[in-house]
């Protein structure tokens, strides 16, 4: 989540950071960097995200994201530990297609991994 506050939500932290880190890779050493984005149903596929990636990566000639949807793969270990998956849901192949045009239209290439 793109916003500072979804952010500090979702991971305990904030982003100036990690926007910080892409900046100094991209100018450095562009050809080297892939962006990988978690994509998560209801957390971060929004429009204000997917425009705010655009923001950061764009003006460094960078267009293309690898996104990686959320999925319930890891659901077998928060049961051995006892614990509570957290509570998103998986893409529906419509739904993930949308958010792949979103990304589209604000001038990234995405792809799924």
């Amino acid at each position: 989540h793109e916003g500072a506050e979804g952010v500090k939500t979702l991971t305990g932290g904030g982003n100036e950071g990690i926007h910080g880190n892409v900046r100094t890779l991209l100018e450095d050493a562009p050809q080297k960097v892939q962006i990988r984005m978690p994509l998560t149903p209801g957390a971060n596929e929004g429009d204000e995200n997917i425009h705010a990636m655009a923001d950061l990566l764009l003006p460094l000639g960078h267009s293309e994201i690898m996104v990686m949807p959320h999925h319930f793969f890891g659901r077998n270990k928060y049961l051995a530990l006892k614990r509570t998956a957290p509570g998103f849901p998986e893409y529906a192949p419509e739904e993930l297609h949308a958010v792949l045009k979103r990304f589209a239209r604000h001038g990234l290439t995405a792809t799924i991994v």
